[in-house]
């Protein structure tokens, strides 16, 4: 039993340094100047008002970003939503559109509520059916091995990118243990 309860800290240390140091493929992306057929802009919470959270907006930022510098060629926005409320993917919507993107370049998923059924809709309405060659994934740092993860497991051809949402010392860690619960989580119960 105590070999057990080793092994799994030495495990979840290893995942949880993983977590902490992921490095996205920004420099890759750059450097080769890669087009893909979209961005993946993953969801986050809605504040009173049909507003961004600042986590939110920095993920829609980097995704205008990455549109307007050509990397992708449209944006998959996901996010489902609680009652009476607009949802992550229609606010984020909203946003792009102030940005002056036009709605034929983008795409809505506006019923999903974790990161897996992001990827299953991604995965069965977009990547199979439209025989798309590679997507980037954009989230926040510490989120994006379990996105990656999935993604790998789900045959989709991927790179990554970080958002550019400060965090504090404090916060980093906090958001980088859940990740590694939820990374092991996906692992041994296929949930995320």
């Amino acid at each position: 039993m105590i070999y057990t309860v080793l092994i799994f800290l030495i495990c979840s240390s290893a995942l949880f340094v993983s977590v902490y140091l992921y490095q996205d493929d920004y420099k890759l992306i750059s450097e080769q100047n890669t087009s893909s057929d979209a961005g993946i802009i993953f969801g986050a919470a809605v504040w009173g008002g049909n507003r961004p959270s600042p986590v939110l907006r920095e993920r829609i930022n980097k995704g205008y970003e990455m549109w307007q510098k050509k990397y992708v060629k449209r944006l998959v926005l996901t996010g489902g939503g609680s009652p009476n409320e607009m949802t992550e993917a229609d606010v984020a919507k909203n946003e792009l559109i102030k940005y002056g993107m036009k709605d034929n370049s983008l795409i809505i998923e506006n019923t999903s509520n974790s990161t897996i059924e992001q990827i299953f809709f991604l995965r069965d309405k977009l990547y199979r059916r439209q025989n798309w060659e590679n997507v980037i994934l954009i989230s926040d740092n510490f989120h994006l091995l379990r996105v990656k993860e999935i993604a790998d497991f789900n045959g989709i051809n991927n790179l990554t990118i970080s958002t550019d949402t400060p965090l504090s010392a404090e916060g980093k860690l906090v958001y980088c243990i859940k990740e590694v619960f939820a990374i092991l989580s996906f692992w041994m119960f296929g949930i995320g």
